[in-house]
């Protein structure tokens, strides 16, 4: 690893550190796809951004320490994301820690294995609701506002365990690619994401949206046949399409010579399989990767296409801000390398408030309801579910 921000750590084993106010742990995959993870604790500083004029104001600031190799831990609201767009919305908030340095370790964090939490949750959304929902996106989708929509609903995590305990025993066994830990005054983050929102390596950049997904199973022939079903979906197949000819165009913002070397591929979760591409370009002169986060947010994979569109009906459907669900975070070290998420699978929690997750799926013309609840459940295993890699 690069000099500077950031140090590779010589322990063959570095434990997590204590979860705290001011830690920041951060899973993500380098340019030869190496599992690598990311250790800041004591920051500089840490802010809180609630409205634009505080963000434009940091935005600056930050840049222009990232001329001196300072570390950057950001996280973001998707309505924050969303106001990127120049669309009107609520809690577009950022966290922000500012490091002096910190550890990149390769793999994950070693993980407690004796003790499994104890989680119930409480959707917001029935079965009923979220096929009343469908039936709104499908109506959108026929009068041609939108080719496909992201729709999810929230769900109050009720459990004795913290926040920070979820991520030791429920998270870290699943050995997230794109998960981590942010703890800040203003409250905590937790992910256990399998979706990277983009990586930035001396001035390469990649992207890898995620579309179609099924749950394993125990039984080997049906987990066989999940697998089949779904490399074989058509459906789901041309909705990554979509999302990537989205991300395609979303890149070509910043970047030049955009490619996409791996149109479809799929990816194990130990819970579920995905359909995941692999876009890259190399970044415009003058390009920072805050600007780069500024330019691409809210992830077209978790909004929908055309993007614009898909956001302001996305509000009029759900009915309430997603705050950290589907927003982003990762890390700047200095204008060298960056990594950030898709925040799915992912918790979050406020000041004397309860824990929340979301779920959701992508919605197509030929979206059957039943299956897109399933999976919409399916995609709650990473909370609900004992943690048990398949062979």
């Amino acid at each position: 690893m690069a000099n500077g921000v950031l140090f590779s750590a010589r322990d063959s084993v570095v434990a997590c550190p204590p979860l705290t106010v001011g830690t920041a742990i951060l899973h993500f995959t380098d340019r030869d796809n190496a599992p690598k993870t990311l250790i800041a604790t004591d920051p500089r500083e840490t802010y809180a951004c609630t409205s634009l004029g505080e963000w434009q104001s940091l935005k600056t600031y930050i840049n222009d320490t990232l001329k001196s190799d300072r570390l950057w831990v950001i996280a973001t609201t998707y309505e924050w994301g969303v106001a990127q767009l120049g669309i009107p919305t609520s809690h577009a908030t950022v966290w922000a820690l500012e490091y002096d340095t910190g550890r990149v370790v390769s793999g994950g964090l070693p993980w407690h294995d004796g003790r499994k939490p104890d989680i119930q949750l409480k959707p917001r959304w029935t079965k009923a609701a979220f096929t009343d929902a469908i039936a709104v996106a499908k109506g959108h989708i026929r009068e041609g506002n939108v080719y496909q929509l992201n729709l999810s609903y929230p769900s109050a995590v009720h459990t004795r365990d913290t926040l920070a305990d979820l991520y030791r025993c429920q998270f870290l066994p699943r050995q997230p690619r794109h998960g981590g830990f942010i703890g800040t005054p203003a409250g905590a983050l937790a992910s256990c994401s399998p979706e990277e929102f983009f990586y930035i390596r001396d001035g390469v950049i990649r992207t890898r949206p995620i579309k179609g997904t099924v749950g394993r199973s125990v039984d080997p022939i049906q987990d066989a046949a999940a697998r089949e079903a779904l490399w074989t979906s058509q459906k789901d197949r041309a909705e990554l399409m979509m999302i990537t000819d989205l991300m395609r165009n979303d890149l070509s913002q910043c970047a030049v010579s955009v490619r996409t070397p791996i149109p479809c591929a799929l990816m194990d979760m130990g819970y579920v399989y995905h359909l995941m591409a692999t876009i890259q370009g190399q970044l415009k002169p003058g390009q920072t990767p805050l600007d780069v986060l500024c330019q691409l947010a809210p992830g077209g994979s978790i909004t929908g296409c055309p993007k614009h569109a898909a956001c302001r009906i996305i509000r009029h459907i759900e009915g309430q801000d997603r705050y950290f669900y589907t927003g982003h975070m990762g890390f700047i070290a200095g204008q060298k390398e960056a990594a950030f998420n898709v925040a799915i699978r992912t918790c979050y929690q406020r000041p004397d408030q309860g824990i929340i997750a979301h779920t959701g799926c992508g919605i197509t013309i030929d979206s059957d309801p039943h299956h897109e609840y399933q999976e919409s459940v399916d995609k709650y295993r990473f909370l609900t579910e004992s943690v048990r890699l398949h062979a």
